[in-house]
């Protein structure tokens, strides 16, 4: 779409290239899927890998827009807040999904004891996937305030570029144990 200038073939392209991923996440969700006895879930994890996958885009692109404002401070920083929050809204929704799993297995009776293995993933996914994440969801937060702003908006745009790149870290860790849980 560079070397094309109308935006109508743009759009076309954006709109088909969305569409194409989303269908692919979810037929990538289908060796998973085999593995599911419970209803409800063979709807539940296509919208999990289609919310992973916002999750990991939303953080990674987020660092990345990040890097311009180092480039050019004048950047308005409302569209790297507008990331922060969608990171934040991806992130609770993936919360949510992973406790209606958690209790749809416990209403099922599904819930058969982990092995050590599991149970290490299980709390990694916990402790470094959702709890490192909120963790640097609000540094990064905190760093873009308009109070911070005013005082060293330069600083601020580093320092929320720089837990970025961690929140990308835990972003990935998170959701490798999902997957291998």
């Amino acid at each position: 779409s560079l070397w094309l200038k109308p935006a109508f073939i743009n759009r076309i392209l954006l709109i088909a290239g969305t569409a194409f991923g989303c269908i692919w996440i979810v037929y990538s969700a289908r060796s998973y899927l085999a593995k599911i006895n419970l209803p409800a879930e063979q709807v539940l994890l296509p919208f999990q890998f289609l919310v992973s996958a916002v999750l990991l885009g939303v953080v990674n692109t987020g660092m990345w827009f990040g890097h311009w404002y180092l480039v050019t401070p004048r950047l308005p920083v409302i569209y790297l807040k507008r990331f922060n929050r969608v990171f934040l809204a991806s992130l609770m929704l993936s919360i949510f999904i992973f406790a209606l799993n958690l209790f749809l297995r416990r209403q099922a009776a599904e819930t058969a004891p982990l092995d050590i293995f599991h149970q290490i993933i299980f709390w990694l996914r916990l402790l470094i996937g959702f709890g490192g994440s909120v963790v640097v969801y609000l540094i990064v937060w905190y760093c873009l305030r308009d109070k911070a702003l005013e005082r060293d908006a330069v600083g601020a745009t580093r320092a929320a570029t720089g837990f970025l790149y961690i929140a990308i870290l835990t972003v990935f860790v998170g959701e490798l144990c999902g997957r291998l849980l």
